[in-house]
Parts: C-alpha cells; structure tokens; sequence
C-alpha cells in the first residue's frame, strides 16, 4: 500500500523538470493558454455581477428605495447560480471541454448583447434587460465557471496549476477593485 503511493525517483525526477524555468521557456505554450484561461474565467464578469448585483439591477429604477427587484434579482442570481453549477455535473461529462467554452462563450456573448440592446435601446430599467444576467449565468456555470479548473489542472504541472490560480485570484481582484470605476466613467445606468 504504502509503495504504491510513494513516488519512484524517475517520478520525482520528471516533477522536478517541471520548474517555473520551464513554465516559460519548454512549456509556454501550454502555461500561457492555462493562464489565458484563468484570466477569462474572471474577466467574464461573474464576480462583478455576484459583487455589484444590487447596484446593477438598481440602475434604472425611478424609486430605488422602496422597490424589492435589486434584492430578489440578486438572490436569483446567486440561487442561479448553485442550481446552474449543480447542473454542470450533468452536463460537462456528457459533452467536449472545448464545444462547452465555445458554447458557453457564444452564448455569454449573445446574453450580454440582448442585455445591452434591451437596456440601452429600449429603456434601461426593463426588467428585461435585467433578467439576461439571470440567463447569462447559465452558459457560464456550464462552460468557463466549470470548466477552467479543471482544464487548467489537467494541462499544467502542479507548479504551473498555482501559478494559474494565484493569476485567476488577481484577475478577480482586479474585476472588484475595477468595476465600479469603470462603470462610473461610461455613466453607466
């Protein structure tokens, strides 16, 4: 039992080949897509929406203080959110890693677009609008949401997988720290 679980020296030694040295000269390629990955599973925005929520599904509303919507939305999307991600554990063994991102993008890309279409050019307190990040978080949680960990630590030694992960919590950092400046600076309503 105990020789099946220690690691032979021709294990150790390949491990040892796997340095941050290497990372960046033999295996950039494949270090580059896993941090590639972990940046646009925070850049997709989900942090700013679950961080946000309130102030988004706010925006538009003629009488903020006495309208229950900004925390019924937020609790859906967070309730979306765990039910979605438990869908994923159907969903992702059924189907390609690869078609579930390019779904998963595609169809991010076409919710947020509906969501600026109905926010901008029809009214901006349409709870339609407000409804597409109700629908976005679904081709999240099954794609890039579920995915990027799991991609990432299949494709990387384990330097290269906390290397990745250190660079997935500073992406999300800097989604918080920016969001709202930077909604601040388009006006955003």
């Amino acid at each position: 039992m105990i020789q099946e679980t220690a690691m032979s020296k021709d294990d150790k030694e390949a491990q040892n080949e796997f340095t941050y040295k290497a990372l960046f000269t033999k295996y950039r390629r494949v270090t580059f897509m896993g941090l590639f990955i972990a940046v646009i599973q925070q850049f997709c925005g989900l942090n700013a929406i679950m961080v946000f929520s309130n102030l988004i599904f706010v925006a538009g509303l003629s009488d903020p203080d006495n309208d229950s919507t900004p925390q019924i939305l937020t609790t859906l999307v967070g309730a979306f959110n765990v039910i979605f991600t438990l869908l994923s554990l159907w969903v992702v063994p059924r189907f390609r890693q690869k078609t579930l991102l390019i779904f998963g993008m595609i169809m991010m890309g076409l919710t947020l677009l509906i969501y600026a279409i109905l926010g901008y050019a029809v009214d901006s307190d349409t709870l339609g609008a407000k409804v597409m990040l109700l629908v976005w978080v679904f081709p999240f949680a099954v794609s890039v949401g579920a995915l990027a960990f799991a991609i990432i630590a299949e494709i990387l030694p384990d330097s290269g997988t906390s290397l990745a992960f250190f660079i997935n919590w500073m992406s999300g950092f800097l989604v918080v720290q920016f969001f709202l400046p930077i909604a601040n600076s388009i006006e955003f309503h």
